[in-house]
């Protein structure tokens, strides 16, 4: 025990010590990220909550040798996290990849929210009622580029809006925000975000509609920028097809290019590790792909996302 648990007990320190000039931007970041092959977790702070993802084989509860194993070096993460954070509270995950209807699971429904600081912007975090926080980590560097814009009275379309973490740095860059959700407790949660930015909801819109049929409405409406980053897959009941970002993007983008102005930029965003951009887009418009600017400092996988710049011709 005393060798494993030194080893990652050092390990997480001297990440911690890394992290501490981020430290002062943000509550919330990554600190651990399956840095030694036995303990396959994802550890993710929240202020004064440790969130642990398992990221590693999927549990076969029959193999008692297996479970055994993965119970110890469990222990090892919790205690280690208990000397480096005494204060702090842990959240233990099973997560697995999730799709359509299970995408953002509600895991209970007991308004365990707090709050975290994030370069000058407060969000709401729940991690015990859902599998998701509310905030994530990977778009931390798109936010404060969305954050750092002269968008003084312009326009921005945040589509699949989730919490509406980058409506509330474009609304603190004093721009008018359009926050698109299938789903209503998202939508809700997003204007709670703003109001806890003392940011005036009413100044804003939220919409409960899937993005593709909101970019389908008919409307003079333009935007200066949209944010696009959908889900890999969905399929949810809401919906009347399956989306598949691959398969769905390039009508995506073009439907979203139609509601930009002349001078405006797309930001789009996934997490499907094979994705491929349309070739008609990248011939078409002025597609960069920004992904080496989005990725934060303290994730080690830089293919967590993919993000693209894309401008009209």
């Amino acid at each position: 025990m005393d060798h494993e648990f030194n080893e990652l007990y050092n390990r997480l320190k001297k990440n911690l010590k890394q992290r501490k000039k981020l430290k002062s931007k943000t509550q919330a970041f990554r600190l651990y990220d399956k840095d030694l092959p036995q303990f396959p977790f994802i550890i993710d702070i929240y202020h004064l909550t440790a969130v642990i993802y398992e990221k590693g084989k999927k549990p076969d509860f029959k193999d008692s040798e297996f479970m055994a194993k993965r119970e110890y070096h469990l222990s090892l993460v919790k205690k280690s996290l208990e000397e480096l954070f005494p204060d702090s509270k842990q959240v233990f995950k099973t997560r697995m990849i999730q799709k359509g209807k299970n995408q953002y699971k509600v895991l209970a429904d007991n308004k365990n929210f707090f709050v975290v600081k994030e370069c000058g912007r407060i969000y709401l975090i729940n991690p015990l009622d859902y599998l998701d926080c509310g905030l994530f980590l990977d778009h931390r560097p798109l936010r404060e580029l969305i954050a750092s814009k002269n968008l003084k009275d312009k326009k921005v379309l945040n589509l699949f809006s989730y919490t509406g973490s980058i409506s509330v740095a474009a609304a603190m860059a004093q721009a008018n925000v359009t926050s698109v959700d299938l789903s209503k407790t998202y939508i809700q949660w997003s204007k709670e975000n703003f109001l806890a930015n003392q940011i005036d909801p009413q100044l804003h819109q939220f919409v409960i509609q899937d993005s593709i049929e909101y970019l389908n409405n008919k409307t003079e409406d333009r935007f200066e920028l949209i944010i696009i980053d959908p889900p890999t897959f969905s399929n949810s009941k809401k919906l009347d097809s399956d989306f598949s970002v691959q398969d769905q993007h390039e009508y995506l983008i073009l439907k979203a290019s139609e509601r930009l102005t002349k001078s405006g930029t797309i930001y789009f965003s996934n997490n499907f590790r094979k994705f491929k951009m349309s070739y008609y887009l990248a011939e078409n418009f002025i597609v960069k792909d920004i992904s080496h600017l989005t990725i934060p400092e303290d994730f080690r996988d830089k293919k967590i996302h993919q993000c693209f710049e894309i401008k009209l011709k």
